[in-house]
């Protein structure tokens, strides 16, 4: 993922990159806190980043922490119109 973002970035900024991600994950260990809440599009999880084998081993990752109560997920579907910006 990072080196997707960064492709020619230096071997130790990826790493450096690799291991902020790898300790930021590990907030989620704690049973207590941080609350995280995400909305998602419905398109996020139809489109299959990586093939569909990657998608579902995400997918699972990320059902393991709802189905612990470590994060909320809402989907918006297709069907639903996207928010508008309040005009000024």
């Amino acid at each position: 993922m990072i080196r997707a973002t960064s492709p020619t970035g230096p071997a130790e900024r990826v790493d450096s990159l690799v291991a902020a991600r790898i300790e930021r994950a590990r907030l989620l260990d704690d049973p207590v806190t941080p609350e995280f809440w995400v909305v998602l599009h419905e398109a996020v999880l139809r489109t299959a980043v990586g093939g569909h084998a990657v998608m579902a081993a995400r997918l699972r990752h990320i059902s393991s922490y709802v189905r612990a109560h470590r994060i909320t997920v809402q989907v918006v579907p297709f069907s639903e119109e996207h928010a508008k910006c309040a005009q000024t």
